[in-house]
Order: structure tokens, then C-alpha cells, then sequence
């Protein structure tokens, strides 16, 4: 039979897993499982130290406490901080180059589009094979526009724009660091 989590569990309250708790209550995980479904009982000592867990926690402001290890380092440190900025600006170098050679490829299969275009509005040349090979490079032009399309143009252009303010947010944290 399965039963819906309740929120306000034991477990949660008090932060152990099932078999953590009832090892410290010295009782079985099946009998605090029944305990916790209100099925059964737990005995006196148990049901004590139970209670005075719910009442350390309920007392202590776990909560607003910081943890001993985040009391005593910050949460980046100078080193990390200046490693995350070069990163940041070589993948910012990197975006910058797949956009120019991305606009550099849109921009020569533009204008090879217009010339293949031309080429088979003219009417000096008409033969078979001419046309041909005419089909074959449109036919491949229009697989190339197809992979290189404006979408992608846009999405490294706006992953460029999300590198620009990481990095601003990057060098603020280093200034507010060297101010504090």
C-alpha cells in the first residue's frame, strides 16, 4: 500500500534518513516507519529522545546559522574569480569566431545563390549537361543555406550577448571584492 509523503515528516524535520533515525532511536526502521503512519508505537525511550531532537531543532536557528565551513572561507575566492573571467573571455574569443565564419559562409552562399541564379537565366547556354551541374551546385547550395540558416547566426549571437554580461557580472564581483 503506498502512502503520500507528508511534508511535515519526522525525517525532515530533523534531517536524518529512515534507517539514520531509528538507529539512533535504538528501535527497527519498520517500527518507526509505522510510527511515522501513526500504525504503532515506539517505546518510552525512543518516544523521549525523539522528543528532545524535535525540541533541539525546533530551539536551534539551524536555518540562520551559517555552516562552519562557509563562516570561515568566502564563497568564491579571488583565484577562482580571476579563472572564471579568463574563461569567460575565451569563450567569448571562441563565439566571435564561429560568428564571423558563420557570416562570412551566409554572405558567400548569398552571393552564390545570385550568380547560380543568373547562370541559369541566361539564354547563351542551355545544353543538358550544363544544366545538370547547374541543379547538382544549387541542390548543394541549398543543403549548405539550409545547415548554416540565421537560426544558428542568432543563437550564437545571443549566447555572445549572455558571455558580454557574465563577464560584466564577473568583473563587478571582482571589483566588490578588492573593496571589501
Amino acid at each position: 500500500m503506498k502512502t503520500p509523503k507528508n511534508k511535515n515528516s519526522i525525517r525532515d524535520k530533523v534531517g536524518f534518513t529512515q534507517e539514520e533515525l531509528a538507529m539512533l532511536l535504538g528501535v527497527t526502521r519498520s517500527m518507526l516507519a509505522k510510527f511515522e503512519l501513526g500504525l504503532g508505537s515506539l517505546p518510552n525511550p525512543a518516544k523521549l529522545l525523539l522528543a528532545e531532537l524535535l525540541k533541539q531543532v525546533k530551539d536551534s536557528e539551524v536555518k540562520n546559522k551559517p555552516l562552519p565551513h562557509e563562516a570561515t572561507q568566502p564563497l568564491i575566492t579571488e583565484k577562482q574569480l580571476k579563472r572564471l573571467i579568463l574563461e569567460n573571455d575565451y569563450q567569448l574569443l571562441l563565439v566571435a569566431q564561429k560568428i564571423n565564419a558563420m557570416q562570412k559562409k551566409l554572405s558567400n552562399l548569398v552571393k552564390a545563390q545570385e550568380l547560380l541564379h543568373y547562370l541559369q537565366n541566361r539564354p547563351q547556354e542551355k545544353s543538358e549537361a550544363h544544366q545538370s551541374v547547374l541543379e547538382f551546385i544549387t541542390r548543394k547550395n541549398n543543403k549548405m543555406l539550409a545547415r548554416n540558416n540565421s537560426n544558428a547566426l542568432y543563437q550564437l549571437m545571443l549566447q555572445q550577448q549572455l558571455l558580454t554580461y557574465e563577464k560584466q557580472l564577473l568583473e563587478g564581483a571582482k571589483k566588490r571584492m578588492s573593496l571589501e
